[in-house]
This record gives structure tokens, C-alpha cells and sequence, in this order.
């Protein structure tokens, strides 16, 4: 967070959690003893003009594959790494 863009990079991550929020997929509260939860991170892209400038990165996955990876991996204790670029799959059927 020590690029002269980081600032802006704060703005937007407070508009995607609000949004989250407002969209009731994302709370803060304490853990039940005993529970872990799922981690994440964010991962920023600079893309460059005439390189893969206009490229995205669309995955489609079943909703029920997503709920297997992440049960599956609660079950055994693993850690889960996903990442998500943008919203729009909370307004998508992913089935």
C-alpha cells in the first residue's frame, strides 16, 4: 500500500465492502469459540495499454461446486484461498 494510486485503492475496497454489506453478504462479528474464519485478500492489477488492456477474467463455476470446495475444506481444516474481481456475480446465476 506504498503506491501513489494506494488511497484510491482504500476508497474502493470501503465501496465493495459497503456494498457487500448493504447487500447482506458481508458481516463483521466475533466467531463463535472454536470457529475459523475464511480468509482472503486483495490482489491489485495494474493492466497496461495494447497488453491484454482489454482482457477479463470472466470463471464460471455451480454454485454447488463452491459449496463442496468450501464445506469440504471447513470439514478438514484447510485454509481456503479465493479472490473475487468484481461484484457482478452477486447479481448472476451461477447454476
Amino acid at each position: 500500500m506504498l503506491h501513489p494510486d494506494a488511497d484510491e485503492w482504500r476508497m474502493v475496497k470501503k465501496k465493495e465492502l459497503d456494498m457487500l454489506k448493504s447487500m447482506g453478504v458481508y458481516v463483521e462479528e466475533m466467531l463463535p469459540p472454536g470457529h475459523k474464519a475464511i480468509g482472503c485478500c486483495w490482489v491489485h492489477e495494474f493492466k497496461v495499454p495494447f497488453v491484454d488492456y482489454d482482457s477479463t477474467f470472466a470463471p464460471v463455476a455451480k454454485a454447488v461446486s463452491i459449496r463442496f470446495v468450501a464445506i469440504y475444506s471447513a470439514l478438514l481444516g484447510w485454509d481456503l484461498e479465493c479472490f473475487d474481481a468484481t461484484h457482478a456475480f452477486l447479481w448472476g446465476d451461477l447454476a
